[in-house]
């Protein structure tokens, strides 16, 4: 009936507007909807869609945003109730309402402006609307959208613990009820008896009294009296009480804290870190190490000088003058005070104000020198990195609020030294104590008690050691770690797991980046460059934006990949290539040209199939939607083997006598078939599409500009988006549009390259590839942008991966070694839920 109403509204008013003349609608600046809103900060304007996406999006949720019309600001004059032919001009201050001039009982009040109070009111509501819509509405959004799973989950936990505990709730009842019967059982005679009883306690204890008087001279007589008298002992409770109080205690209710979102399910790392802007700061030549003390202000050293600078401007608020000079190390740390090394090697404390100081931890032990700072923000307690120079020796201490000593990590449990040199230090969200050691080689990390957790050495990257340098932490628990030499930013998970690659010294506005400090207030990363006095800021992190269609339903969990089953496949020497065909049966080739169905619960032989191809390291099997093989056999040709694998036909003949065949890969969008195939003498390839029927539709092999885009297409499978993807042995990943027009082609991360091998995608469009020469599985989005190391360590259950397939139903992959016999299948998407107790 509404939308019936608001139709005929819109029917009445454009049938007013004459035919020739020209309205102007005016559309939302994202998309082609209707402009509702306004944002008076970037003057934009946005339907109501793209409204919510700006004011959740971390770069704009302060901005100012209302309804359309508020643009105009026409202040309306409202009449006085008391005198209807008055205007309310004036605001008394005293009763806190607004006037008129008719108003006289007002005179002697503080009168003021009403438009000013009006002004004023209004400014102090948009902070806390801005805050209530950008903050506290999303966070609760956020919260009632997994809300109904969690619930229903806790009514399951419950249910099942009700079950568990229902024959001892029985047997507790029929306790508590047995004490009732005997207690309330024949009260009256119960009650007599008692009556009885008590008369003669009476006379007892009146006889016992007697006697202490009589005794009261004789010493001797009074403590034989005293020993075997029943009344000089306290009485203990009647069994049945005992019994009572013991069921009533041992009954325990578990209260359950407020429920609430956590950052992990509020914000998402971005496919590439954005750059936002850029702070020149005028007094240093380089940064050594930033501590962010609010969002525009922070405290930078040089090495020389320390310096509190505003990050607008670039200006010196205060400058530190007694701050050591030959450290180039994390030496100062803020909460709302700085604390720093002094040139004696104490540990000073610059109050808030800027006027008061003091020396926070005096250095006792000239042997020992601090070397590095941080102040926890989850316990108040600064964290030291000592070292001794004299033995080569290093340890953390850790301070209270008050400056008292009470803890020291050195040595992990079986006595090997933990740290050489500690430069930089912070502390993870989780309490893990991060620290950057350069003599190590190393990022050292221990839990909040000392017991060691990981180092991470970058071992699985090729390369020289790493030489680590500034280092911090992230709203995710992500550790962000500065690495010397390769001029890169390594993001790690709290596990110690790479994650991918930040701020490339090429591709960004920093030129080495040195040292890192995270604003958690606005989700920013500040990052200090070694050769410039220029501290550039990042946004990598953002809040999970409205999403449709399947991204509703599945979240990238751009963390370890959960091993799920790990199988080992009989008679089978390596895992070379897969494909997938249902739950419980796949296909996998070897290096001995073996070609066989696998059942995946067992590892045993359900088919093996002769005549099959033996080109190295290549997909040559496929599976289509009926679940039928088609395969490369010795003589280059096409098979197909039908699902009872009851029957064999050639499906195509050998496409060019000049060319071997490499690499095959059935549609599931189309139904066509790719195949790779490549010239030996010339090393040159091409993929060539047919039809389910074997009609060849097209070829690709050159881009516009006429440069072949393949040399060895040794493993091929196409996106969701209809993206045809090849793994090329020399040409590395090339991506073209299902009609043959190259996009891009992926040849490793800056500065490292890439020897792909097995591909595949997932259900959200990305594209994952094994690495040889790095021993990982690297994921990409579908525009060629690398996201994560999914599988960087043999402790993940894999060992040399090098064939991929994805199961798009139960959204998990499936990972071969080339070293032995063993599938492994992980679980990195999953549904997306919020919230926690």
């Amino acid at each position: 009936m509404e939308t019936g109403m608001q139709s005929r509204n819109v029917t009445v008013i454009y049938s007013r507007i004459p035919e020739n003349s020209k309205v102007h609608v005016k559309l939302c600046s994202q998309c082609p909807g209707n402009t509702e809103y306004l944002c008076h900060s970037c003057q934009k304007e946005f339907c109501y869609y793209c409204k919510e996406r700006h004011v959740i999006d971390l770069d704009s949720s302060n901005h100012e945003v209302t309804i359309y019309k508020g643009r105009f600001n026409h202040y309306i004059h409202e009449k006085c109730i008391r005198h209807p032919l008055q205007v309310l001009d004036k605001y008394c201050e005293s009763c806190v309402i607004p006037i008129c001039l008719q108003c006289t009982e007002h005179r002697r009040h503080h009168l003021l402006d009403i438009t000013e109070v009006y002004e004023n009111k209004l400014r102090q509501c948009k902070a806390i609307a801005i805050n209530l819509r950008s903050k506290a509405l999303y966070n609760c959004q956020v919260l009632l959208s997994g809300l109904q799973s969690v619930v229903k989950h806790d009514v399951q936990i419950c249910r099942i613990n009700v079950k568990n505990h229902h024959s001892e709730i029985l047997k507790r009842s029929k306790k508590i009820k047995n004490i009732f019967d005997r207690v309330t059982s024949d009260p009256y005679n119960r009650r007599l008896i008692d009556s009885i009883l008590l008369t003669r306690k009476i006379i007892k204890l009146q006889n016992y009294a007697k006697t202490c008087e009589e005794c009261v001279s004789r010493s001797v007589k009074f403590l034989r009296f005293i020993k075997g008298s029943p009344y000089s002992r306290i009485h203990e409770l009647q069994p049945f009480m005992v019994d009572l109080i013991q069921l009533i205690t041992a009954t325990r209710i578990e209260k359950k804290g407020k429920r609430h979102v956590q950052d992990k399910y509020l914000l998402k790392l971005l496919p590439s870190p954005v750059f936002k802007r850029s702070i020149i700061v005028k007094e240093v030549s380089h940064c050594v190490h930033i501590s962010c003390l609010t969002p525009d202000k922070v405290w930078i050293s040089d090495g020389r000088k320390l310096m509190l600078i505003n990050t607008t401007t670039g200006d010196t608020i205060y400058t530190v003058t007694d701050s050591v000079h030959e450290l180039e190390t994390g030496l100062h740390t803020v909460n709302s005070d700085l604390f720093y090394i002094d040139n004696n090697y104490n540990i000073s404390k610059l109050y808030g104000d800027l006027k008061t100081k003091t020396v926070f931890i005096k250095r006792i032990d000239p042997l020992w020198k601090p070397q590095c700072v941080h102040c926890s923000l989850i316990t108040g307690d600064l964290l030291v990195g000592m070292w001794k120079q004299k033995n080569k020796t290093a340890k953390v201490n850790r301070y209270s609020n008050t400056g008292k000593l009470t803890q020291t990590i050195q040595g992990n449990l079986k006595g090997f030294k933990l740290y050489k040199r500690p430069i930089y230090m912070t502390e993870n969200n989780n309490g893990d104590i991060v620290v950057s050691d350069w003599w190590q080689h190393a990022v050292v990390v221990t839990e909040r008690g000392g017991k060691h957790r990981f180092s991470y050495t970058g071992s699985h990257l090729p390369g020289s050691k790493l030489f680590p340098r500034g280092v911090c932490t992230d709203a995710l628990s992500n550790i962000l770690l500065c690495v010397d030499k390769k001029f890169m930013v390594h993001i790690i998970d709290r596990n110690g797991q790479l994650l991918t690659y930040l701020l490339i010294s090429k591709l960004t506005d920093i030129f080495k980046p040195r040292v890192l400090s995270y604003d958690f207030t606005n989700h920013l990363l500040l990052a200090g460059s070694g050769w410039k006095s220029t501290v550039s800021v990042y946004r990598y992190i953002n809040r999970y934006l409205p999403l449709t269609g399947s991204e509703h339903l599945l979240e990238l969990t751009i963390t370890s990949p959960v091993l799920q089953r790990t199988i080992t496949l009989r008679n089978v020497k390596t895992c070379l290539h897969i494909s997938y065909v249902k739950h419980d049966k796949i296909w996998v080739s070897d290096n001995k040209s073996n070609l066989m169905l696998k059942d995946s619960t067992t590892g045993d032989t359900v088919h093996c199939v002769e005549n099959v191809c033996h080109p190295s390291w290549s997909g040559f099997h496929t599976v289509n939607r009926e679940s039928e093989l088609i395969y490369t056999t010795k003589d280059h040709n096409i098979n197909k083997l039908s699902r009872d694998m009851g029957q064999t036909s050639c499906f195509i003949t050998r496409p060019d006598p000049s060319m071997d065949i490499l690499s095959l890969y059935c549609s599931t969008l189309t139904e066509d078939l790719l195949v790779g195939i490549f010239r030996r003498n010339k090393f040159t390839g091409k993929v060539l599409r047919y039809t389910n029927t074997g009609q060849l539709v097209h070829t690709i092999h050159n881009d516009k500009q006429g440069q072949k885009l393949y040399s060895c297409p040794n493993y091929i499978t196409e996106n969701t988006n209809g993206d045809v993807v090849v793994s090329d042995m020399f040409c590395g990943v090339v991506v073209t549009s299902r009609e043959g027009e190259h996009r891009f082609s992926y040849k490793g991360p800056p500065g490292l390259c890439i020897a792909p091998r097995g591909i595949c995608t997932d259900s959200l469009s990305h594209i994952l590839v094994c690495n040889i020469q790095t021993h990982t599985v690297q994921l990409l989005d579908k525009n060629g942008q690398h996201l994560s190391y999914l599988l960087a360590n043999h402790s993940l259950g894999i060992k040399d991966p090098i064939s991929l397939s994805y199961d798009a139903n139960t959204n998990l992959l499936w990972v071969g070694s080339e070293s032995n016999n063993t599938l492994s299948v992980y679980r990195y998407i999953n549904s997306h839920h919020t919230t926690e107790d």
